[in-house]
């Protein structure tokens, strides 16, 4: 049923596509603006064939129509900027002119009017967009409805991260950076999930984007919830990536941001590390038009590198070394015992750098048959990217391995897409967007041959011990080529009723997955060894070895059908709801295994295809009109505030890879085989002889075939019948608006999730038969027999353990384990126009509540499950900063501070005490050293870490005394971060107007905390994880049946001196540079050009309109506040002053623009652009020039509480500050750029 199912909605999805395109009405789902409206004359009836022109606000786009037998009209702008000026015109009445703006997700921006025959006048507001936004201004993004969009900016972290999409989402409340590990992409958990539960789109497609350039010119929003159905594919959050639209104002920009290592400051442990870097980075964007109001593109790029000197064993050195838990005369010994069994530490010609190279490309043509507004656009798109790293492998912890223990790595990407779009019998909107993408990733290892791994117990020089394992040999995960390729198509039509109030949406789209992964991880295998005495007498603990590696290929089929509608249910007050189905269908299965099916009696062919349906509902509602005035008659004005939200379910959908493992993993001769040996099982090893494949161990030692230590049994993977992809139940409710006579924006907001169908693991081999129990230990049990586990090691042979011999682990990956999380947010800002007092602050709580089975942390049964607080770091988050607050006017100065509550984690046993094959999920038991007897070393050192640990650890350990350690039991400290950044003003420091200076001190707090205790840091501004390893294993007794376990001092531990983690404090210099034409050359060429260049048909200005467009150019704030005294409670004395005021104004705005409207108006067809724009810019300047010596009057009239009135498009006007810089021109001014 469920197969036909899928099938019915693959056939639908491919069908609605395959028409649409035949109908050439293409286009992603992306950001789209339909505006629609009646006109109508004063006696409500129709007015036919009136002209009605669209004009984007920021790119001067124009579209025009005329309204049908019925007065209506339709304009859309395939990819909108959401805002825009109307005007209409007819014959017999008198034209208007409006803004309409969008203020959420509206699905209409509706512009209705009644026309009169009166004077020609800009209209009074009485058109708003359908839903409301909190507190907007021009360049604002609006959420979608429920309010679930935060918008993405580079401003918001430092500029080598700029384009970062991971670390832009961690600024969002209940998102939280994952930082990539070898060159591999930064990630980020949404609500304490997993990151393959999040999903990420590019004009409209799946995509596997990570990073953008600099100066990429786009919109980018995070969410964890939407209530659209047509957005899907995530039960965490989903990042949007949408290219801003067409202008016919082109702007380009070049960038570069430069981190070195004499600008960056390392006490004497960090600098012994190496963890001084360079970073260099080189950008550059732009974008505008091929052809006015018609074609245009949108493209960007940037190349950077970061290298550094290589930490490792090698180089590290005494400082450096304790400080990462390692002693030299350790560290010594290791490299004299690698040379004498000629295991290379290094190799030649590898240099001693780290290094990862990145290039990222964008660009995209949206092109447009005509101007008509129908909506009729197609665009090529393209992004690609590709990156090099070498000296990698070790996961960020190249200071415990050997340089020969590293590799390299390539990776890159690109994806194509085909767009169009095109509105239909002016009542149907179909959007098509068609793509293919490929990703490709090679890893190679410097040295094939088997890993080996030692541990190592240090004393140290501040009188600590600490456990570590060394590495080296060959790296046993880096032998990998992947290739991941995708095909994607995805339709929406969109019907909009009569009245506008009803916009039903269908949407389908169909998905095919192709990958080929060949991975040869542990092909050479690995030695573990428990001490350098056992290295050195080639004694191994444990050896390990994958015998084959079949490539892993596999396909999926996914697709998608929602149906939703916006409904308008009065001004103001919009609801959204429909229903959303998914799909999938895995192209492979795994082959049957007979004998999992007849000793365990489940079958590991199942895979999980399955059809999924999720509902949504959700709701926006603003009410009243914000003190703040109009900008000018006719333009929008925000409501009193916003309320905003919802309920729906979201469902995940992982990729084809998921059922990779269970295909390769049947447990049949032809899926991967492996050997382990444990104890006296472990082949002796012979290194000077593994430089050939053939020479090392395929089975385990001789004679000990057929023990419980020596096993070759396959693992086999399989999918529970009822397994389930993640999904999750989320609503929330959010009010948003002015507080305290508009001092304040105030916000609070209140979001549940109940995720449920969380991945678990659960081994269906492991015979879950108690042999013994450990009474020193709470009476844990353990599932193996005592001659199971190896007397000198402490290792368990897990063979002991199995229900069927034949099969090591059954590892059935289920869907059952739930988490719910509440989020509470608060945010405030001040209302002002004092650029002294631009403040923010935010507050977040959120409560995680963890299900979990004995698996993955347990101290009885590992197949129990319970609930905890979840390990999350953050439960308390609070973020105040300041931005761009002036200095002189010479600096703008910027500083964010960020306190976050500390993470849980739990006292565990590195390695598996109870013989359920788990490594690490055994939780220790805190033993109390009082009641230790006949075990002086546990004793000790349980007394050194109660008496000299951490305080978080010391406090948690005490509570626990004589117990197990439960799951989260411990907290580590809070967590202050900050970044303070400089951006200065160029005109006071001798440079282009177009240059922007911007140094960013990251972790100002670690400045602090050198200065003030100087290589004795107390960690300030670091984020240092916790060690939660508080036992180590290192010997077992059977006459006792007690382990034996030496105790990590440095358990907990966040001390820096205890770390080989920093953030480092450094200075980092960004430097962009504008160098495109200025906007207002643009604009002035192309009024100039109507008439005279062939290409611009229509009559030449005159010189009334010249002076017109100049003058407007220069707004006069106080005609603009005069026409709103009655808002502003103006008096009569102020009325009288500002009208004084306004006349002097306006009567020196024509003295200065006449005479060269004028001479703008005479120039011939072929003139100087140049003449022309000088002859503008004279102008502009005295214009400029006069209304600063009035500003100071107009700002003295008005009252604190008039001021804050004032929307930004007018008090910037009364900034002298401002019109210093906008003086000649706009430039520099970046505002539609991605990046700032």
């Amino acid at each position: 049923m469920r197969r036909i199912a899928f099938l019915a909605l693959l056939a639908t999805s491919t069908v609605l596509i395959g028409s649409t395109l035949s109908a050439r009405s293409a286009a992603a789902q992306t950001t789209l603006d339909v505006i629609r409206g009646r006109i109508t004359s004063a006696d409500s009836q129709p007015v036919i064939g009136a002209k009605v022109v669209a004009t984007s606000y920021s790119g001067n786009v124009s579209k025009e129509t005329k309204t049908d037998k019925n007065g209506r009209y339709s304009i859309t702008y395939p990819n909108g900027e959401g805002d825009y000026w109307i005007s209409m015109t007819a014959m017999g009445f008198e034209p208007v002119r409006f803004e309409i703006k969008r203020i959420g997700d509206e699905a209409i921006l509706v512009a209705d009017r009644r026309l009169r025959s009166t004077i020609a006048t800009l209209d009074q507001v009485n058109v708003t967009a359908n839903a409301p936004r909190a507190l907007p201004n021009r360049n604002a993004t609006g959420g979608n409805v429920g309010g679930g969009n935060t918008a993405l900016n580079n401003s918001q972290v430092s500029p080598e991260l700029a384009g970062n999409l991971a670390a832009l989402a961690a600024g969002t409340p209940g998102i939280q950076l994952i930082p990539g590990l070898d060159g591999a992409a930064d990630m980020f958990s949404a609500l304490g999930l997993s990151a393959d539960q999040n999903s990420a789109t590019f004009n409209g497609l799946g995509s596997a984007v990570s990073v953008l350039p600099q100066d990429a010119q786009v919109s980018a929003s995070v969410a964890t919830y939407s209530y659209d159905p047509a957005r899907g594919g995530f039960s965490g959050g989903t990042i949007q990536v949408q290219t801003l639209p067409g202008t016919n104002f082109s702007n380009r920009q070049t960038s570069n941001v430069t981190q070195a290592p004499q600008l960056q400051f390392a006490d004497e442990a960090a600098e012994a590390q190496n963890q001084k870097f360079t970073n260099l980075s080189f950008g550059a964007g732009g974008r505008g038009p091929i052809t006015m109001d018609r074609n245009f593109y949108n493209s960007s790029f940037q190349y950077s590198r970061r290298f550094q000197d290589l930490p490792s064993l090698l180089s590290t050195n005494d400082v450096g070394l304790a400080s990462a838990g390692v002693a030299r005369d350790s560290v010594s010994r290791l490299l004299g015992i690698l040379d004498n069994a000629r295991i290379p530490a290094t190799i030649n010609g590898l240099g001693n750098q780290s290094a990862t190279d990145n290039f990222v490309l964008q660009s995209n043509v949206d092109i447009t048959p005509s101007n008509s507004g129908a909506g009729d656009m197609y665009t090529l798109g393209f992004i690609g990217n590709y990156s090099k790293s070498s000296q990698i492998g070790a996961g960020g912890s190249n200071i415990l391995t050997v340089p020969s223990h590293n590799g390299e790595s390539s990776r890159w990407g690109a994806q194509l897409s085909l767009k169009q779009s095109k509105y239909l019998f002016n009542s149907i909107l179909s959007t098509t967007n068609i793509g293919a993408s490929l990703q490709a990733n090679d890893n190679a290892p410097y040295l094939r041959s088997p890993n080996g791994t030692v541990r190592v117990g240090s004393t140290l020089p501040d009188g600590s011990s600490a456990v570590r394992v060394l590495t080296f040999g060959g790296n046993p995960m880096l032998d990998l080529s992947s290739r991941n390729r995708t095909f994607e198509g995805n339709n929406e039509l969109t019907w909009y009723a009569g009245n506008n109030r009803h916009s039903v949406k269908l949407t389908t789209s169909a998905r095919y997955e192709n990958f080929t992964t060949d991975q040869s991880n542990n092909l050479y295998g690995t030695y573990n060894f428990n001490s350098l005495a056992d290295l050195q007498a080639r004694r191994a603990a444990s050896f390990s070895r994958t015998l084959n590696a079949p490539t892993r290929e596999g396909s999926q089929l996914t697709g998608a059908m929602s149906l939703g509608d916006s409904w308008l249910v009065r001004t103001g007050l919009q609801v959204q709801y429909g229903v959303r189905v998914d799909a999938n269908r895995f192209l492979d299965t795994p082959e049957l295994n007979p004998l999992v099916e007849s000793k365990l009696g489940i079958s590991n062919t199942q895979v999980p295809n399955q059809v999924y349906v999720s509902p949504r509902l959700g709701f926006q509602w603003y009410y009243g009109n914000q003190s703040q005035i109009a900008f000018v008659p006719g333009a929008a004005r925000p409501p009193r505030a916003v309320v905003q939200g919802g309920f729906g379910l979201f469902q995940n959908l992982q990729p084809a890879q998921l059922v990779s493992t269970a295909v390769i993993n049947t447990g049949l001769p032809s899926s991967t085989q492996q050997i382990s040996c444990v104890g006296a099982a472990t082949p002796v090893p012979a290194w000077d002889t593994y430089t050939n494949i053939a020479n090392i161990p395929s089975t385990c030692a001789d004679g000990t075939s057929g023990t419980v230590f020596s096993n070759a049994a396959p693992s086999v993977t399989l999918f529970s019948p009822n397994y389930q992809q993640p999904r999750a139940w989320r609503g929330n409710l959010n009010w948003t608006g002015p507080i305290l006579d508009n001092r304040f924006a105030f916000g609070v907001g209140f979001m549940y999730s109940l995720n449920m169908a969380q991945q678990d693991v659960v081994d269906r081999n492991f015979s879950n038969v108690q042999r013994f129990a450990l009474d020193n230990e709470g009476g844990r049990p353990v599932f193996a027999n005592l001659n199971a586990i190896d007397p000198l090691t402490g290792n368990v042979a897990f063979k002991d353990t199995r229900i069927a011999p034949e099969l090591a682990r059954v590892n059935e990956s289920r869907g059952e384990l739930r988490n719910d999380v509440k989020q509470l947010t608060l945010n405030l800002r001040p209302v002002t126009a004092n650029p002294k007092l631009r403040w923010s602050l935010s507050y977040q709580l959120q409560d995680i509540r963890d299900q979990f089975r004995g698996f993955s942390s347990t101290v009885g049964n590992p197949y129990a499950t319970e609930w905890a607080r979840g390990l999350q770091q953050g439960r308390h988050t609070v973020n105040f900063g300041f931005q761009s607050v002036p200095i002189f006017d010479v600096v703008y100065l910027t500083w964010n501070v960020s306190l976050m509550s500390g993470m849980r984690f739990t006292p565990s046993v590195s390695g598996d005490i109870n013989g359920d094959g788990g490594f690490g999920n055994d939780r220790a038991y805190v033993f109390d050293p009082s009641a230790i007897a006949n075990d002086p070393v546990l004793a000790a050192g349980m007394n050194d870490l109660l008496n000299s640990g951490v305080t978080p650890a010391k406090e948690c350990l005490k509570k626990q005394l004589g117990q197990l350690a439960g799951r989260g039991s411990c907290v580590s400290p809070w967590v202050a971060n900050a970044s303070l950044s400089f951006q200065f003003n160029p005109q006071k420091i001798g440079l282009p107007k177009r240059t922007t200076v911007r140094f960013n001190i990251n972790n100002p707090l670690g400045l602090a905390d050198m200065l003030i205790h100087g290589d004795d840091i107390r960690g300030w501004g670091q984020n240092i994880m916790p060690d939660p390893n508080m036992l180590f294993v290192r010997g077992f007794d059977p006459a006792t049946k007690r382990y034996k376990y030496e105790v990590n001092s440095r358990f907990g531990s966040t001390r820096p001196t205890q770390s080989t983690i920093r953030q480092l404090p450094n200075l980092s210099l960004s430097v962009v540079l504008d160098i495109g034409t200025t906007r207002e050359r643009q604009l002035l060429t192309q009024r100039l050009n109507v008439g005279r260049d062939k290409r611009r048909e229509g009559t030449k200005m005159t010189a009334a309109m010249l002076k017109s467009m100049g003058s407007s150019t220069i707004p006069n704030p106080m005609a603009f506040i005069l026409q709103q005294p009655d808002s502003l409670k103006l008096t009569r004395k102020q009325a009288d002053s500002l009208a004084v005021l306004s006349r002097l104004f306006t009567q020196k705005a024509d003295a200065y623009w006449s005479p060269v409207s004028r001479t703008l108006e005479a120039l011939p067809d072929e003139y100087s652009h140049t003449i022309a724009y000088d002859q503008y810019v004279v102008a502009r300047e005295q214009t400029v020039d006069y209304l600063m010596t009035l500003v100071p009057h107009v700002r003295d009239l008005l009252t604190a509480s008039q001021k804050r009135k004032l929307p930004m498009q007018i008090s910037n006007y009364l900034d002298v500050r401002v019109l210093r810089f906008l003086r000649s021109s706009s430039a520099g001014d970046g505002m539609p750029f991605f990046i700032r």
